[in-house]
């Protein structure tokens, strides 16, 4: 996150570690939830300097899978050593591929997806439910607030 404002709420629910990645202290923050964590997968869906720093502290044998590029800045890996040395991984993930490859798991993943949210396992926060005659006029305004999804309702 970016802003010190979030950390409370964030704290607020439940979370062990939350770090300003603009923070004078980011990278010490960061090791020291890495070591105390010892996560084995990054599940990473923007890349970029951020995720560089993320795959840098890692622990050995860790794994970072990129599904996405929403960050259009470099993505570096710093120690390519570390790849040879401490067995860490990069790979990608595309869900499209996914889908042509596993046809017959697609249906049941869907149903148990959708299961998970109507039975309050996952959710998800909306912002604001727009309909579509007023999107044009509104939807500027909502995905200016940075907390939640914004719906778009026929």
């Amino acid at each position: 996150m970016r802003r010190d404002e979030q950390i409370p709420l964030l704290k607020e629910l439940g979370a062990a570690h939350v770090l300003n990645e603009k923070g004078a202290d980011f990278e010490v923050a960061l090791r020291e939830a890495m070591k105390a964590e010892q996560p084995r997968i990054f599940l990473d869906a923007v890349t970029g300097p951020l995720a560089s720093a993320i795959f840098n502290a890692m622990p050995k044998r860790a794994r970072w899978i990129v599904y996405g590029r929403l960050d259009a800045g470099p993505t570096v890996i710093r120690e390519p050593g570390q790849l040879i040395f401490q067995h860490k991984r990069v790979e990608g993930f595309w869900l499209a591929e996914w889908m042509r490859q596993f046809r017959d798991r697609l249906g049941p993943a869907v149903l148990e997806a959708q299961k998970r949210f109507s039975d309050g396992r996952w959710s998800t926060d909306v912002t604001a439910v727009v309909p579509l005659d007023e999107a044009m006029a509104r939807l500027p305004a909502e995905l200016a607030k940075s907390n939640g999804k914004v719906f778009i309702k026929p």
